[in-house]
């Protein structure tokens, strides 16, 4: 059984998705959440992702979260760096999926609040000589909630 819901928001000037996940988030409808989440990322051009974990309860596996971790690195854009913000209940599935991406060339980390997601993703688009993504992160962010309210 999961009800997820997702606040959408955009950072950086337009370059990050910012998502807060809430309620209870089953594996049953976790792969499908993430495709989602992957299409919105991809649509809108966003050049880094911060999710943030601590309103959420995961209810699955750790074998489970490991096929979530699999699916973002096959589906997502090479290179697009991910903050993962989390609180100590959800420490081990948030250092399991970080290694994993890590593991496969994708650029990961865990934090224990936003604003340090935040800085370490600007960091990431400093290294990689990005200033931001779209003009009007306002509008951004509303192609993104309307793509995940559309597909969900």
């Amino acid at each position: 059984m999961s009800n997820l819901t997702y606040e959408v928001s955009v950072a950086l000037n337009g370059a990050a998705l910012c998502v807060t996940l809430g309620g209870v988030h089953a594996y049953d409808a976790a792969l499908t959440d993430q495709k989602r989440l992957v299409e919105g990322v991809k649509q809108n051009g966003f050049k880094v992702l911060l999710m943030d974990y601590r309103p959420c309860r995961i209810m699955h596996e750790l074998e489970e979260y490991g096929r979530i971790a699999d699916s973002y690195c096959a589906d997502l854009p090479e290179g697009l760096p991910i903050a993962f913000v989390f609180s100590p209940r959800q420490a081990a599935r948030v250092i399991f999926m970080t290694r994993r991406l890590e593991e496969a060339g994708r650029p990961a980390h865990g934090f224990s609040n936003v604003r340090s997601g935040l800085d370490w993703l600007q960091s990431c688009l400093d290294r990689q000589g990005e200033l931001g993504g779209a003009p009007d992160a306002a509008v951004q962010a509303e192609r993104a909630r309307a793509h995940l309210r559309a597909v969900g």
